[in-house]
């Protein structure tokens, strides 16, 4: 992944948030196979897993994304995901999906 710090703060901007930096030192758990690149960030005063996906997977990505949502909303803990600006759960910037 490109981990120039503007390019990153351009796809963040989706979501409102600015780049703070990078987190290298974070593992991110679970199958790196599962989106195209990953990376830890700090933005907003918070750590975030900032993912690109491949076009195919993303109709599998909303629901995953729906679903977790759902359970974030109902008490359960789990790592829901950031909507964007526009409300939707992954954002298209640079021609890439996040």
């Amino acid at each position: 992944m490109n981990l120039d710090p503007s390019f990153l703060d351009s796809i963040l901007a989706a979501w409102d948030l600015r780049l703070e930096c990078t987190r290298p030192e974070i593992p991110i758990q679970g199958s790196p196979e599962r989106c195209l690149d990953r990376v830890v960030v700090r933005a907003g005063a918070a750590d975030w897993i900032l993912e690109e996906f491949a076009v195919g997977s993303l109709e599998r990505k909303k629901a995953i994304a729906s679903r977790l949502t759902h359970l974030s909303r109902h008490g359960l803990s789990v790592a829901a995901p950031l909507p964007g600006g526009d409300g939707g759960l992954i954002q298209r910037v640079h021609g890439r999906n996040w």
